[in-house]
């Protein structure tokens, strides 16, 4: 097979207002297989003639060739600070070998690469418009900024494509397989994917507008971030998937399906988040003892802190730990006109106690009159010297004798030397009261009893 060396093109450069003959390299040497020397003869004449017209006339006049392009680097060119790939028109690449191409900031218009094998290929940066990528091998393709607008897929081959921060306008991916792709950061407008394997893929703050996926495969998918606007998400499957701060505006959900292998049993739900959650709870064998784990451990810590008494709180974080407690920190960082209570009563309902500092409080007094008559738990307060306490607290105080009275220190220094004494051991032995008093069976009396 004969193969050709590193050569170069004259190609009529048509981007500026004044057209000139541009000098392009090729670098065949490049990928792990050259192309065929009579193949390359005749896409390069095409190229210098800036005409498709050669190459296709030549594709007709040989239906039964496959040709073998592969390894091609058509090397960007730099211009007044900018890169310019070159221009791919109406060109036929069917059933073309282009394994390993690189067409970085190339412009492809109108071209078909329909069956085409373009495995491991680079068209980072490139805009594709019109092509038809339909059947193509597209393994481990390299798409990152790349814009790619009113183009077929149709039952490609993406595995593990790399899509990167790129945008698809108006693309069909139906039946397309595109498992363990990396589309983080991209955005999708009016896309299809329609019987679409996603299995695995990263779509981490990815964005889909008015997309539609139908009958296709989410499981294992990661969707953090990810937002759905004007979209509609149907009868797809969507095990195992990771759909945290999920944003989902005018956006149809319905029959999504949690299949357990393990259980060979299926769940219908019509939304990711739900999913998700059930996922937790149906297949975590070790959820009761993650709850458990939790209640027996955890610590809430209220407040309202500042950077500095953040910082301060590391030091009463690692004291925590060390005694074998999970301290979560709940922070009011701003006056917000916002309702926390169901946050506050979940995690509060997940400790084993409360510290809350009620140093100048904004949200905290709403919380704790809210979670303290409904939490049987301790809920110790401390607060910063010649600082008052909320009006409302000594009623809280007076009527619920798991409320303690405020404790005063200067410095977060001192509630951290002090912790045990003062917090933890108060704590838990309100805590072991509260179980015991929990457990009292209520005494019934008999109206014969009454004297």
């Amino acid at each position: 097979m004969k193969t050709v060396p590193n050569t170069k093109i004259q190609v009529l450069d048509t981007y500026s207002k004044n057209p000139k003959w541009r000098v392009w390299d090729l670098y065949p040497k490049l990928a792990r297989h050259a192309p065929l020397k009579e193949h390359f003869e005749v896409l390069k004449i095409s190229l210098s003639k800036n005409d498709c017209t050669y190459w296709n006339d030549w594709r007709k006049a040989h239906p039964d060739v496959q040709p073998q392009l592969s390894g091609i680097n058509f090397r960007p060119k730099r211009q007044n600070g900018k890169f310019i790939g070159i221009r791919l028109d109406g060109y036929n690449f069917c059933s073309t070998n282009l394994e390993g191409v690189q067409l970085q900031y190339a412009q492809i218009t109108n071209v078909t690469f329909e069956n085409a094998n373009l495995r491991e290929s680079s068209l980072i940066q490139a805009n594709l418009n019109t092509c038809e990528l339909n059947n193509c091998d597209l393994t481990q393709i390299r798409l990152a900024d790349t814009l790619m607008e009113n183009c077929n897929l149709k039952n490609t081959n993406l595995m593990r494509a790399f899509l990167f921060n790129s945008k698809f306008i108006s693309t069909n991916f139906s039946n397309s397989f595109m498992a363990e792709s990396e589309m983080t950061s991209s955005k999708f407008d009016n896309c299809k994917f329609h019987s679409t394997n996603l299995r695995n893929s990263s779509n981490q703050s990815t964005v889909f507008i008015s997309c539609q996926i139908q009958n296709s495969n989410l499981s294992g998918s990661n969707f953090i971030g990810a937002k759905f606007i004007d979209s509609s998400m149907n009868d797809s499957t969507v095990f195992g998937i990771n759909a945290w701060n999920v944003e989902l505006e005018n956006t149809i959900q319905s029959s999504l399906k949690l299949y357990s292998p393990k259980n060979e049993t299926t769940i219908t739900v019509d939304d990711i988040r739900i999913a998700q959650f059930i996922n937790l709870v149906t297949n975590n064998t070790n959820l009761k003892q993650i709850i458990s784990s939790i209640t027996n451990k955890g610590v809430l810590i209220l407040g309202r802190f500042s950077d500095d008494k953040l910082n301060e709180l590391k030091e009463l974080k690692l004291k925590l730990k060390q005694r074998g407690f999970i301290p979560i920190i709940f922070n009011f960082r701003r006056p917000e006109q916002r309702d926390f209570s169901e946050t506050v009563m979940t995690l509060a309902g997940l400790c084993k106690f409360v510290i809350a500092d009620i140093t100048s409080p904004k949200s905290v007094p709403l919380e704790l009159q809210l979670t303290i008559p409904n939490l049987m738990i301790p809920f110790v307060t401390i607060i910063q010297e010649n600082e008052k306490p909320f009006s409302m607290y000594h009623n809280l105080w007076n009527k619920y004798e798991w409320a303690f009275a405020p404790i005063a220190y200067d410095r977060i220094e001192s509630i951290v030397s002090k912790l045990n004494k003062a917090i933890v051991e108060p704590a838990l032995k309100m805590h072991t009261a509260l179980v015991q008093k929990r457990s009292q069976e209520m005494p019934i009396r008999h109206i014969n009893d009454v004297e």
